[in-house]
């Protein structure tokens, strides 16, 4: 499996959750209403999904 290092831009990020309802198995709220980025074995084939169509194009593969 081939691995992967998102980030998202919380000062960009709007919070609407896409990327949560596109991805959960890397994307996830915090305690305090921030996305988080959540460790995972390999590139979920979801995660290019949620790089497109994050309408604040605030999240980025490494």
């Amino acid at each position: 499996m081939e691995d992967y290092a998102a980030e998202v831009d919380l000062v960009t990020c709007i919070r609407c959750g896409i990327c949560i309802e596109l991805c959960p198995e890397v994307f996830g709220w915090s305690a305090t209403g921030f996305v988080v980025v959540r460790e995972s074995e390999g590139r979920p084939d979801c995660l290019e999904e949620a790089i497109r169509n994050c309408p604040a194009d605030c999240i980025r593969e490494r």
